[in-house]
């Protein structure tokens, strides 16, 4: 999409020039040079015209399909959280804290955390840009959500202390792994709130026809 973006900012800058040249030209140089001039601008003027019209039809439909596949992306990662918040609370808050096998509350939450990443990583991959990059427009919005998310990413590090006293490193840590899973309440519910905020200001953007608000009430 960066490539679509710059291709019609460099036709737009192209014809600007050109009509720059022709307005030097009808003055500096003789008639006879200026009707050859202005055959050869008339041309490529056309082909420049026609460039943009093709290249500013796919930017639309490119803005449409990653906008798309930016929302799916989010919501993923919001699915992904929500679970990740609903194991946390259930781990805390039963009676049966104690009792709950170290090695199952790991595995459980490093598949979660590794199916977060690839979406993490999927929605960092999206070459999203536009042509108005305004602090109100959603590329600007988009642009500042990655860099939310790329700060408060690390999920794990509140796994590598249990990895740890799994390896046999830490065996004082069984002691202390509430703590960190409150922690990591703290970060995923954080998280959650980002990535649930950013599909709110993505559901305005298309004028509200995808309700998440209705549906996450």
């Amino acid at each position: 999409m960066k490539t679509t973006v710059q291709m019609i900012i460099l036709c737009v800058i192209s014809i600007l020039i050109f009509f720059v040249l022709a307005l030097v030209s009808s003055i500096c140089v003789p008639d006879y040079t200026v009707n050859l001039f202005s055959s050869v601008f008339s041309g490529i003027l056309a082909s420049l015209l026609v460039v943009i019209l093709c290249e500013t039809s796919r930017y639309f439909s490119l803005k449409y399909d990653m906008e798309q596949h930016i929302f799916y992306t989010n919501t993923k990662l919001f699915v992904i959280l929500c679970k990740m918040r609903s194991e946390l609370n259930f781990c805390i808050n039963v009676p049966q804290w104690k009792t709950i096998e170290p090695k199952d509350f790991y595995r459980t939450f490093s598949d979660l955390n590794y199916q977060y990443k690839l979406e993490l990583n999927e929605l960092f991959s999206i070459d999203y840009t536009t042509i108005i990059m305004n602090k109100n427009s959603l590329f600007a919005k988009f642009t500042l959500h990655k860099e939310f998310l790329y700060n408060e990413k690390d999920i794990s590090i509140y796994l590598t202390n249990l990895k740890n006293f799994l390896d046999g490193k830490m065996p004082a840590y069984i002691d202390e792994r509430e703590s960190d899973a409150r922690n990591m309440l703290n970060k995923v519910s954080k998280l959650l709130d980002g990535v649930n905020n950013f599909n709110i200001a993505l559901d305005k953007h298309f004028g509200g026809r995808l309700h998440w608000e209705e549906k996450n009430k």
